[in-house]
C-alpha cells in the first residue's frame, strides 16, 4: 500500500471492517465472485 492518502485509508478502513464482520456472508459472498472471476480470467 502506498504511503500516499493514510489518513484517509484509515478513516475509510474503520468502518469497512465493523461492515465486514458484520456481513460475513456477505464478504465470503463477494469474495467466492471474486475467486471465480480470477479462476475464468486465468
Amino acid at each position: 500500500m502506498p504511503g500516499s492518502g493514510n489518513k484517509r485509508n484509515r478513516t475509510m478502513s474503520k468502518p469497512l471492517i465493523i461492515l465486514m464482520i458484520l456481513n460475513t456472508n456477505t464478504a465470503r459472498v463477494v469474495w467466492r465472485i471474486n475467486f471465480w472471476g480470477n479462476s475464468l480470467h486465468t
